[in-house]
């Protein structure tokens, strides 16, 4: 039977994945990694803050009969449910500790044009999902699971995979579940196009949601072959 490895990217519906009574099952939950070869990476690798050096995991996981999936959200969205998570507006959730706690306490608007101009750590300006290539730069992911459908795609997933899926209660709701578009404006919606217009078009999506993008659910091998991210560089390379 073939092993599928999930690849957690905080705020893109992994709680609910992989920690929800087993909404899919069995996977081997990776939580939040970064992929490095046998050769050793930067001390930069992952960016901290954000990831640690801990959450290193070597490529080898990754071969033999096994697939890799991730989850993927829409940068729009994204960044307002991560300011929502760094804020935080669940009180049990919150932790004035976080590296982006401060920050996320002035405001959305200064909270992403922050972001958007800083080029070390994570988030930044380079990808949010930098975490699908490895140090190396290939793309590791045979699947992608787009947050904004979570529950049709999970359980196609599980159809083609042989594996047991049933739909689970929502975890960690706040007021960032509310329309994203509602926390906009135009200068800002601006901003985000021109600092994460790859993953928009990577993934299809714009300021309204689902559109046409580079990948599908599905990886080919040719994409792999074609479509490579360097982060140290922030690099991104389509054949």
């Amino acid at each position: 039977m073939t092993e599928v490895i999930y690849l957690h990217i905080p705020k893109t519906g992994g709680t609910y994945v992989a920690r929800n009574d087993d909404v899919i099952s069995p996977i081997n939950d990776l939580n939040h990694s970064a992929i490095v070869t046998k050769s050793k990476p930067s001390p930069y690798y992952p960016p901290s803050p954000g990831y640690l050096e801990s959450m290193r995991k070597d490529i080898s996981i990754l071969t033999g009969d096994r697939i890799c999936f991730a989850t993927v959200r829409n940068p729009f969205s994204w960044l307002v449910s991560y300011w929502f998570h760094a804020g935080c507006d669940i009180p049990e959730s919150e932790k004035p500790s976080h590296y982006d706690y401060t920050l996320a306490r002035k405001g959305f608007k200064e909270f992403v044009t922050t972001i958007a101009n800083r080029d070390v750590g994570w988030p930044s300006n380079k990808f949010i999902h930098f975490a699908i290539f490895c140090y190396d730069g290939d793309l590791i992911v045979d699947r992608l699971v787009h947050q904004d459908n979570l529950d049709a795609e999970l359980k196609e997933l599980a159809e083609d995979y042989g594996l047991q899926y049933r739909r689970g209660g929502r975890v960690r709701v706040s007021e960032g579940a509310k329309d994203y578009r509602t926390y906009y404006d135009d200068n800002l919606i601006d901003l985000v196009q021109d600092t994460w217009g790859r993953e928009l078009s990577l993934f299809g999506y714009d300021f309204d949601g689902k559109i046409d993008g580079v990948l599908g659910k599905v990886i080919t091998a040719e994409q792999k072959e074609d479509i490579k991210y360097f982060w140290a560089t922030d690099t991104f390379i389509r054949g």
